[in-house]
């Protein structure tokens, strides 16, 4: 089915951009900035959609830039999930 990625990361002066690719390596959707002047945690942010089958899947997950005021390029990923994404009418 196809499944909502997202994260539950820390925002911070020192953090970079995360981009979800899929199977083939080719990015899904935008990357996402998880800069900010100050620590906080960024709660769940969707990464984009894939479509996943049963069993275990790789997630691909790229740094590609970082935000110009960013000082480092990491990002602390404190949690991850894949949710079922609701269909589309």
């Amino acid at each position: 089915g196809r499944y909502s990625i997202l994260v539950d990361a820390m925002r911070g002066s020192d953090a970079a951009k995360l981009e979800l690719r899929d199977g083939n390596f080719q990015p899904v959707g935008q990357p996402v900035d998880f800069y900010a002047p100050t620590e906080v945690r960024s709660g769940f942010v969707e990464l984009g959609r894939l479509d996943l089958l049963e069993g275990h899947n790789i997630i691909n997950l790229t740094m590609p830039e970082r935000n110009a005021a960013s000082r480092g390029a990491q990002v602390s990923i404190i949690e991850f999930e894949g949710k079922l994404a609701p269909e589309s009418k």
